[in-house]
Order: C-alpha cells, then structure tokens, then sequence
C-alpha cells in the first residue's frame, strides 16, 4: 500500500513537473553518500532503467574498472532526462560520483559473495595456506596440553580433526574472518579462547536422566570456531540485505571489507559478553544467546549506534 502510493506520487510530481526524479536527486550541488544511497533505491525501483540497471549490474560483476560517466549518460537516458536539462552536467557528474560509490559498495559486497559461495578444499593449496595461517595464529594462544596434534583444532572450537569440514556452510568467508579476528585482536582472541574453554561439571535439574536422576552438564564452554562461523552468517546476511549500505555508501570496497571484518569482531566479542554474563549456561542454550546477541546487533545498526571501530 505505502509502496503503490509512493509511486503515484513520484508519477504526479514528474507528470507536474515534467522532471525524472533520478534528474532531481542528482541537482543538488553537492554529491553526499545520502545521494549516493537515494540513487540506489531509485534505479532499484525504476521501470524506465530496468533493463540499464541491470546490464550496469552486470558488467559491474564482472570485476574490471568501468566506464561510470558513460553510465551516467545511459541511465540518464533510460530515464528520459534530455541533454538540454537545466542542470544536466551537474546531474550526470553527481550520478557518476553515485555510481562509483555504488561499484565500490557492490564490489565489496561481490567479494562477500564468493568467499561465502568458495567451499572450502583440502587440495586447494591457497586453501591449505589459509588454515595454516590460522594455526600459526591461534598456537601461540593455546595451553600447551592443547597443542598435541589432533587436539589443538578441537580446542579451538572445531568439531573434529579436520577443520575443514566445518566450513561447509560459509566457505572460505568465515576462515578469512577468524584468521582477521586473531591477527589484529590477538589479546582477546586468546582470552576468549580461554574462557570459552572452561569446563565445569554441575548438576542440572532440568536436565533428568529416565531414571529421575539429575544429568551432569558441562558448563561456561562453547566451540569458539564454529560460533566463528555462525557469526560469519550473520554478517554475510547484513551485507547481502543492504543493512549497512546506508552506514558504509562512500568508502572504498577494501574499507568496507575492514569494516566488515571489524563487525564480525565486535558481534563475536558482544557474544561472549552475553555468554559469560548471568548465570553459568551450557551449550544447550546457545542458539537462543546467539539470537539474543544478533537483535542486538540488528538495533543498533537500525539506530546508527553500532559502527566496527578499530581493535
């Protein structure tokens, strides 16, 4: 209903006006990220340049550098935005400045994409070096009764001896983040580790055998590299929603690949917080300390108030 009705509205004001509203986004004489961002939605939403915006999509995937002022000029175009408009160096110039903070942010987001989509492959060399990397990270960290082989990799939170077989879900995407939170949160890495590796058994009664008996749970543990990768699925799903666009619209696709890696840092860290505060919990309760921590996150990037910052 609110979206039909904008239309209608955006129809009147150019049947009044005779002016596109993509031309009157790009008249004001200063370009912003905020115009970059309302350039978006418009060709997002726009019958005249669908076809246009596509192609330019398109191309934009394929990786090279691209040709934006001629892009200007074609979407300006499908819009139906005459070369004699008033303003229409002005126009093309702030649409081509929109568009490049567009080809960044989508470059950005592109990168996300095939990390995530990359399985992870044990024969894969880079893949091999990658996981070896970590290892040379995280070793140092680690208690030295873990550093056995075949223990070190389920002390850091794998499942088995094989890492590898527990990135299935967000390919080389999560290794890459959790080889970024090691190497530039090393101190917290190592805490985290170590906390999150405590083991204590207590008696639940909650949690019964079938004999009535109350059933021992290991408590304050969690794997710390597999709650790496659930956040790493968290992350991917904000930047593939656009959730951060409006924060991020403006930067270089390496600055928001930062900061995208600085997100997932500082979602993993408000986890641990919420885990180790209250009450000791057990591993039963994870998903809903998960879930608890992701609303978290979600709000105050609705409100603008939970931006990465540096380690």
């Amino acid at each position: 209903m609110g979206t039909g009705g904008g239309n209608w509205s955006k129809s009147l004001r150019h049947l009044a006006t005779g002016e596109s509203e993509l031309a009157r986004i790009c008249s004001r004489e200063d370009h912003s990220a905020a115009m970059s961002v309302q350039v978006y939605r418009c060709l997002q939403n726009s019958k005249e340049a669908s076809d246009a915006w596509q192609r330019f999509k398109t191309e934009l995937a394929g990786g090279p550098p691209m040709d934006l002022g001629a892009w200007a000029r074609i979407l300006l175009a499908a819009k139906k935005v005459p070369t004699r408009y008033r303003n229409w160096r002005r126009v093309q110039e702030n649409l081509r400045l929109s568009l490049e903070d567009l080809y960044q942010w989508e470059r950005a987001k592109q990168i996300v994409h095939e990390r995530v989509n990359t399985s992870f492959q044990s024969a894969d060399k880079s893949h091999q070096e990658l996981l070896q990397k970590l290892r040379q990270l995280v070793e140092p960290m680690l208690p030295a009764g873990a550093r056995a082989p075949n223990r070190d990799w389920r002390y850091v939170g794998f499942q088995g001896d094989d890492p590898g077989t527990d990135f299935r879900g967000m390919g080389i995407f999560a290794l890459h983040q959790l080889i970024y939170f090691a190497e530039t949160r090393p101190r917290t890495v190592q805490r985290i580790l170590s906390e999150a590796n405590e083991e204590r058994w207590s008696d639940v009664s909650e949690h019964t055998t079938s004999t009535g008996s109350s059933m021992p749970q290991l408590k304050r543990y969690y794997p710390f590299a597999v709650t790496g990768i659930h956040v790493s699925a968290f992350v991917a799903r904000l930047v593939q929603h656009g959730a951060l666009m409006t924060a991020w619209i403006g930067e270089s696709s390496d600055t928001i690949l930062r900061k995208i890696n600085d997100l997932y840092c500082d979602t993993f860290i408000l986890f641990h917080e919420l885990w180790r505060k209250g009450p000791e919990r057990s591993i039963m309760e994870f998903q809903q300390v998960f879930r608890e921590c992701c609303a978290q996150v979600e709000r105050q990037i609705q409100l603008g108030v939970f931006l990465p910052h540096a380690p």
